[in-house]
């Protein structure tokens, strides 16, 4: 009886694999049918942001980042190209996600606030209630005064 237990077992598992193979299969045959969309910068554009001599900006403040830092001197954002990646340092982009929400002009959004709640209580856990504050304080004030330009 436990012979054709597991045989009953291994056809279901054959059956599930190649019903899967034949999903992706069908997939990746839509996927190659879809037009590609031309290239919103043009060709000019692209050339001179893989040029050598393109220095990359701050996000935030947009001074030159000429150095091979991991913070901008001048604002103090992360701006390394491996910041969200190494061990230690990701603690600190997380970090300044979390004050832009609490401090800086945020666009008041659904799927924003719920990014910001789910992802405050994986990092504060039960503590998330006194971020949530903090949060809606926020966003009440960006509601009342949208910023006059773009840079706040």
């Amino acid at each position: 009886m436990d012979g054709a237990v597991g045989i009953e077992k291994f056809i279901y598992v054959v059956v599930g694999v190649l019903c899967v193979w034949r999903l992706g299969v069908a997939a990746a045959g839509w996927t190659r049918r879809l037009a590609v969309p031309p290239d919103p910068w043009g060709p000019e554009l692209t050339a001179a942001l893989r040029n050598p001599d393109c220095v990359p900006v701050c996000l935030r403040c947009f001074t030159p980042q000429e150095h091979d830092r991991w913070f901008c001197p001048e604002c103090g954002a992360a701006v390394g190209p491996y910041n969200n990646c190494l061990p230690y340092i990701y603690i600190f982009s997380q970090g300044e996600v979390l004050r832009n929400g609490a401090y800086r002009h945020i666009r008041p959004s659904a799927l924003i606030i719920v990014g910001y709640l789910l992802f405050s209580i994986g990092e504060y856990g039960v503590f998330a209630p006194v971020y949530w504050w903090r949060l809606f304080q926020n966003l009440r004030r960006c509601s009342a005064h949208p910023p006059a330009n773009d840079e706040d």
